[in-house]
C-alpha cells in the first residue's frame, strides 16, 4: 500500500477544464490510461486483498478514492449550479453509474476498457442528466 501511493498514486489531478461534462470525460480517460498500465495490476492486487484484508480497502478508499471522489462531486456541483445538469442530480450516483462501470468492466474483464467503450459510457449517461439538451456528444 505504501509503494502504491508513493509511486503511483501521488500523482494528484489539477482540473483545468471549464465544464463537469469536460471533467468527467478527461477523468474516465485518464482512469481507462492508468487502468491499462501499471496502476492497473496494482490496483487490482490491492482489491482482491482487501477482500480478506478490509484494512487495506479501508486505507484505499480514505487515500486514494475518497478525496477524487469529494473533487469530482464539487466539479458536479458546479456544473448543476452553471445549468449544464439537471438541478436534482445526485452526483454520488453519477459518480457510480460511470466510474462503477469501468471498475466492474475492469476487474471482471467483461470487455476491452478502451477510449471509445469510455467516451461511449459518458454519452449514454450523460444524456439523461444534461441541464435540458437531448444529445451532449462533444467532439471528442
Amino acid at each position: 500500500m505504501a509503494m502504491f501511493h508513493e509511486r503511483i498514486a501521488r500523482k494528484r489531478e489539477v482540473s483545468s477544464v471549464k465544464t463537469a461534462e469536460d471533467a468527467i470525460r478527461s477523468k474516465v480517460r485518464r482512469l481507462i490510461r492508468e487502468f491499462n498500465g501499471l496502476f492497473g495490476k496494482v490496483i487490482a492486487e490491492l482489491i482482491a486483498e482487501g477482500q480478506s484484508d478490509p484494512e487495506i480497502l479501508r486505507d484505499l478508499r480514505e487515500q486514494h478514492m475518497l478525496p477524487r471522489r469529494v473533487a469530482t462531486i464539487a466539479e458536479l456541483e458546479r456544473g448543476k449550479l452553471a445549468g449544464e445538469l439537471r438541478p436534482d442530480l445526485e452526483p454520488e450516483l453519477l459518480i457510480d453509474a460511470i466510474f462503477g462501470a469501468l471498475y466492474f468492466r475492469f476487474l471482471l474483464r467483461m470487455g476491452p476498457l478502451t477510449d471509445s467503450y469510455g467516451q461511449e459510457l459518458v454519452d449514454q449517461v450523460l444524456r439523461g442528466v444534461s441541464g435540458g439538451r437531448a444529445d451532449r456528444r462533444t467532439t471528442r
